[in-house]
């Protein structure tokens, strides 16, 4: 074993490192840990940015896709108010099937 120190007998100690050292260790790793990870969302904001960038750059250079984005909008308001009728016309049916259910609930009853 030549002098390695091992936990029996030697208290906290262990592989030379005193008591205290491991919450030290430990909280270090965390302070790099959260250090990278401010790092990469730090590099993911900025390779946002450069994308949001390029888009409105390249944006007013293409009319075809200021037409095309502006039909996909058309689309998009034209299928929200099919769905709130679809909603509506939902709603209405099932208060009906509700007050049906109720009254075929009420003959058989009697």
């Amino acid at each position: 074993m030549g002098g390695l120190p091992t936990r029996a007998g030697r208290g906290d100690r262990l592989w030379g490192r005193w008591p205290g050292s491991r919450e030290r260790d430990l909280k270090d790793i965390a302070i790099y840990k959260l250090a990278r990870i401010e790092q990469a969302v730090d590099s993911l904001s900025r390779a946002i940015d450069r994308l949001e960038l390029a888009a409105l750059e390249r944006a007013p250079l293409d009319p075809e896709h200021s037409a095309a984005e502006e039909a996909l909008r058309r689309e998009i308001e034209d299928l929200k108010a099919d769905y709130e009728n679809l909603r509506t016309v939902s709603q209405a049916v099932s208060t009906r099937l509700d007050s049906a259910i109720g009254r075929v609930r009420a003959v058989l009853e009697t």
